[in-house]
């Protein structure tokens, strides 16, 4: 797999701290506790592990990831926002965003710039830690929702580490920020 999708697009590095850990409840809580809302969302984003897992058994490829699947985990962690499964332009403002030093890209490219990710993906399976690294890196570049997109792309990690062959085998893999 190429080293980065979306490398044009990131104007400083940032490099995502990450942890494997045994527990779906533990990568759950891992993925919220830096939040002002923590535990709040704990609970939907074990669900929204969970379906995901379940999901990829029955219905879909392992792995696949499309924006239908983005917005309804976005929907479920953030029921009852106003903003739930919305991407930036369909909010309030803000559309455009700075998280740290990095400029999202304009609202007006996101269902672009997801396709593409959603494209490469189907071209470049996810095959190590490594690999899944790089597709969060490449989705929070996107930065597609107004909130939660860290939870979002956590979400699709541990799901997705779950299922990857080698030593990590049925743990998952949590992001820290």
């Amino acid at each position: 797999m190429p080293k980065r999708l979306f490398e044009h697009l990131r104007d400083t590095p940032w490099e995502p701290s990450f942890r494997l850990v045994t527990t779906l409840a533990e990568a759950s809580t891992l993925i919220n506790r830096p939040h002002e809302d923590y535990p709040y969302r704990v609970e939907a984003t074990t669900v929204c592990i969970e379906w995901l897992l379940s999901r990829w058994s029955k219905e879909m490829h392992v792995g696949q990831v499309n924006i239908s699947v983005l917005r309804k985990i976005h929907a479920t962690v953030f029921s009852g926002s106003t903003f739930a499964g919305l991407y930036r332009n369909e909010t309030n403002p803000p559309t455009n965003v700075v998280v740290s030093e990095h400029t999202a890209p304009h609202h007006s490219l996101i269902n672009f710039l997801l396709t593409e990710l959603e494209l490469f993906l189907r071209l470049h399976p996810i095959k190590s830690i490594e690999d899944l690294r790089n597709w969060y890196w490449d989705f929070e570049t996107i930065h597609p929702f107004r909130d939660g997109n860290g939870r979002v792309g956590g979400i699709i990690v541990a799901a997705y580490s779950h299922q990857l062959p080698g030593d990590h085998n049925g743990k998952y893999l949590a992001v820290e920020q």
